[in-house]
């Protein structure tokens, strides 16, 4: 700093001019305008040559020239870095301390003034940080007072605290702003489950929310080719304008994803980033800001994650040579990011779906197809041969000893059809293609049947109450469920025991409970819970010899489900079980 001259400034009256320009500025809270009434009220107020204000861009440390009054500058570029363009500046910047420096012919290249004076230079404090430059030029031989300077570092201050009102004022404009673009973005994207259409919207937004920009979305689109050292590669499309983005499709390049160095920080960080490079492959320098190649300039990259790897990035570029991003535009990025990757992760959802139902689409004409070939293709066949051995049986053969052959054969073709008629049901009643017929039942009838039809097999006792309600129930579906459970107790006893079957109305009034139980071998407790489930047999010593499918519990589970009623057992190995079930009672 060059020494003052012993001539000082026309006094000034600051006790009255200094609340003035304080109220000016404090009541200003339009953040443009206050920077232009800030220099003019500075100015005439204290009658300098020139006052100008730069701000100070906290991302990049470039400088900007906000607002200036008088003609005592010399030009300037739009944007420029302290030290390099101003050494005044930049040691302000570092110290944060006032600068007076005299200007003559020896060191005029490197001022701020084009012609012979005084650069005052001050720093504004906004939020604890340098916001702002104040800059005031005072004739040659004219110095601040040691009392002008402390008046001065107060009017700073005051600017300080009127740029943070002006930008709290702002930002309280740009978060209800915001808000509104996040709830109109959550109800457009609300029934929008194509992942392009949401990617697409999500560019529209940033050009909303960063105006003057160049938007790429960057897409992984995995391997190039089957081969593992074949490098991953991301589709990027390039945006130029909201017209080009509305005007599909949009320009479109396949980049190996480690030659985007750009998203790495974005990537690993998994947050939203504002990063300063001096070329980029995402989205290119354009023609007229090649003459600017060697300044970098700020992109902001917003990470997709929908799922635990990020699928998509945000590019955003910002046009123009003294360009930055607010902090607003900043909030409203990361803000609508977070909820495109809520909504894109739904979306992916929906594609899981999608193709799971056409797996299941396949799997079930698999399965109808499958239904048709054992009802017609092999079902009918069975019949056939099974009509043949009953008639071979009622004839007199040649060879005795075949006799016993026809029943063999009968036996195996009973078994086979049991197999694709129980295979057939649960199809139909997990496919939810069984329809239940249902009408009041006496269930007592049923239960008389089943004593009859296996009265040659074992004894059955019954025990109905006289005033059992009627059921509302499906005959023919109740019915097999009563075959299935006693046929099962059946071959389950021993010779020389019985069954029993009971029905009772339950405590509720809502519903009948019926019971089949034998005596027979029991089942052990590790087996119950997995006794409904399909193809379950229990294996053992005693069992080895007994023929089943495995399914007949588990369609007596479904139907009486069906129904609205409950199924259970209880069993003690070595003595026998209870099975139980409920159905409802029909109306009166």
């Amino acid at each position: 700093m060059t020494n003052p001259p012993t001539k000082t400034r026309p006094a000034v009256n600051y006790s009255k001019v200094l609340p003035e320009i304080s109220r000016v500025l404090l009541s200003t809270l339009d953040y443009d305008h206050l920077f232009r009434i800030a220099v003019e009220s500075l100015r005439f107020a204290l009658g300098y040559l020139h006052v100008a204000l730069f701000e100070v861009d906290s991302q990049t440390q470039k400088i900007f020239l906000r607002a200036q009054s008088g003609d005592a500058l010399a030009p300037l570029s739009e944007s420029f870095l302290a030290d390099e363009a101003h050494p005044l500046l930049g040691a302000v910047l570092r110290t944060l301390k006032p600068r007076v420096s005299i200007v003559d012919e020896d060191n005029r290249p490197s001022a701020l003034l084009h012609s012979r004076g005084t650069e005052i230079i001050l720093p504004v404090m906004v939020a604890k940080k340098v916001g702002a430059l104040l800059f005031l030029a005072a004739p040659p031989g004219l110095v601040p007072t040691q009392t002008e300077m402390e008046a001065l570092e107060t009017l700073a201050d005051q600017l300080g605290t009127a740029i943070s009102n002006a930008r709290s004022h702002w930002s309280l404009r740009s978060h209800d702003r915001a808000l509104s673009a996040l709830l109109r973005a959550n109800k457009e994207l609300l029934n929008v489950t194509d992942r392009d259409e949401i990617l697409h919207r999500y560019a529209s937004y940033l050009f909303e929310a960063i105006p003057d920009s160049r938007i790429a979305l960057v897409e992984l689109a995995g391997p190039s080719a089957p081969r593992r050292d074949r490098a991953e590669m991301a589709r990027v499309r390039r945006f130029f304008s909201p017209e080009t983005l509305r005007r599909k499709p949009s320009e479109e390049e396949m980049i190996p994803v480690s030659e985007l160095k750009e998203l790495q920080e974005a990537t690993e960080t998994r947050r939203l980033v504002v990063t300063t490079l001096l070329s980029s492959r995402v989205l290119p320098r354009q023609v007229a800001e090649e003459v600017h190649a060697a300044e970098s300039s700020p992109y902001l990259v917003a990470p997709l994650a929908p799922q635990e790897k990020v699928l998509v990035w945000g590019v955003v570029h910002r046009l123009g040579l003294n360009a930055h991003f607010a902090e607003h535009e900043i909030d409203l990025a990361e803000a609508l990011t977070n909820l495109v990757s809520l909504w894109l992760r739904i979306a992916l959802l929906f594609e899981e779906l999608k193709e799971v139902n056409q797996e299941l689409a396949k799997s079930n004409e698999l399965k109808t197809n499958l239904m048709s070939i054992l009802s017609h293709d092999v079902k009918s066949p069975l019949n056939g041969i099974f009509g043949f051995a009953e008639l071979l049986k009622d004839v007199n053969l040649p060879d005795p000893a075949l006799a016993p052959a026809t029943d063999i054969i009968m036996g195996n073709v009973r078994r086979i059809v049991n197999i694709i008629d129980d295979t057939m049901d649960v199809a139909r009643i997990e496919g939810g293609e069984m329809t239940l017929k249902t009408e009041s039942l006496d269930l007592r009838e049923l239960i008389d049947d089943q004593v009859r039809s296996h009265r040659h097999q074992i004894e059955i006792r019954k025990d109905t109450d006289p005033a059992l309600p009627q059921a509302l129930a499906d005959r023919l579906r109740v019915n097999e469920i009563l075959e299935n459970l006693v046929s099962n107790a059946i071959k389950y006893t021993r010779p020389g025991n019985f069954l029993a079957i009971t029905a009772r109305p339950e405590g509720d009034g809502k519903h009948i409970h019926i019971t089949v139980e034998d005596r027979g071998m029991g089942i052990f407790e590790q087996d119950l819970p997995r006794l409904f489930t399909r193809y379950f047999r229990i294996r053992n010593d005693q069992t080895q010899s007994i023929e089943g499918t495995g399914l007949g519990l588990y369609i007596v589970k479904l139907l009486v489900e069906a129904h609205g009623g409950n199924v259970w057992v209880e069993s003690t190995y070595g003595e026998g079980s209870r099975f139980h079930f409920t159905l409802p009672v029909a109306p009166t």
